[in-house]
This record gives structure tokens, sequence and C-alpha cells, in this order.
């Protein structure tokens, strides 16, 4: 087994919090209508950083991902994992159809070219402008859509049908997708986090909140 080095986990953890930081985001969406709108934007502005110098440049800062690292920090601890089962059966999606849409390639080449075209726009209105969120999600329909089992987001279903939730949830679950390749290209796997102490893990995440505070 190789052995996870602290510069390994801290781009594993990061790479996760921008997992889970998308599935917190959908779940309480789904739930109330409302997200948090740095935390949105954080997520939003990642799929647009296809070329970045590294893994913090992806979200902006670290900071930014302070809902998904204190959500990873909770999943650490087992008295607080029941109240997270639908953010994580989230993550867990989102992980099984990153996986699957490597297995597509003209998926994957639309979803780059889109995103390559949509970049302009981005940089204009910024990642929180209807615009974008309209744009992702339809992108997210013509590609990732096409995959099954699709994930089922569940919520309030008067919240849930309007236009603008469904727009804002599909972009955040494309985020998601991004974070997740992200997490499997710098060496996360499921059942790292699983066998490794979990007192390392926690050590990181307080390491990277430590300038949040």
């Amino acid at each position: 087994m190789k052995f996870t080095t602290n510069a390994d986990l801290r781009s594993q953890v990061i790479a996760f919090a921008g997992v889970l930081q998308s599935a917190v985001l959908v779940d309480k969406l789904a739930q109330t209508g409302q997200w948090h709108q740095a935390s949105y934007e954080t997520c939003i502005f990642s799929i647009f950083q296809q070329n970045a110098d590294n893994i913090d440049a992806i979200y902006g800062d670290v900071p930014s991902l302070y809902v998904g690292l204190t959500t990873l920090r909770k999943l650490m601890i087992q008295k607080e994992r029941p109240k997270l089962r639908a953010v994580f059966r989230y993550c867990y999606s989102l992980q099984r159809l990153e996986r699957q849409l490597v297995k597509e390639p003209k998926l994957l080449n639309t979803i780059g070219h889109e995103i390559e075209r949509l970049n302009s726009h981005f940089e204009e209105l910024g990642a929180a402008d209807d615009f974008i969120s309209e744009q992702l999600s339809s992108l997210y329909k013509r590609t990732v859509s096409d995959i099954n089992p699709p994930i089922q987001v569940m919520g309030e279903q008067h919240i849930l049908q309007r236009t603008s939730i469904q727009q804002q949830v599909r972009a955040l679950l494309l985020a998601g997708i991004r974070s997740a390749t992200l997490w499997h290209q710098v060496g996360g796997r499921p059942w790292r986090f699983l066998i490794m102490p979990k007192g390392r893990i926690i050590a990181m995440i307080d390491h990277l909140l430590q300038p949040v505070h």
C-alpha cells in the first residue's frame, strides 16, 4: 500500500471537501431553497479552473471550503454521521457518476468544450449569475443526466419544482463531479479515509481551517 504523505493527504482532504461542499449545498437547497452564497460561488468557480497552478487555486483559497472541511470533520466523528446521511449519499453518488463519466470520452469532451465556451461569460458575470447556473444546468442535463442510475435529489417538492432551484442544484452537482475528478487525480480512493487513522485526518482538517478562525 502506498504511504500517504502529508502533502498527499492535504490535497485529498481539500478535494474531498470540495465534493462535500457541493453535496451539502444540494441538500440545503432541496430542503430549504437557500444556500450560502460564498460557498456556492466557490463550487461554481472550481468548474472553470481547468488550468490552475495548484489545488488551492481551484477553489480560490482554502478558507472558501469552510463548509466542506467542517462537514468532513463531522464525518470523522461517529456520533455526527447519522445527521449527514443525505450529504453522504450525494457524495457517494457524485463519486460513482464521476467514475462512470471517465468511461464516456464523448461526454467529457462536450463538457470540456462547453465550459471553455462559457468561460468568458463566467468572467464577465460571476459565479452567482442566473445565466451561469442556467447554462451549467443545461450542460448537466445534456451529458451527466444520460448516465444511469441518475442522482435522486430529495427535498421539499414545492421547492424542487422551482426552475431556479433545479438549475442551481444541477450546477452544484456538476461542481461536485469536478471535485470528485480532482480527488481521484490526487490519489483519493473510497477506502483510504476508512483505513487511515481518523486523528491524522482531523489534524489536517484543523490545520486547513486555521486561517478561518
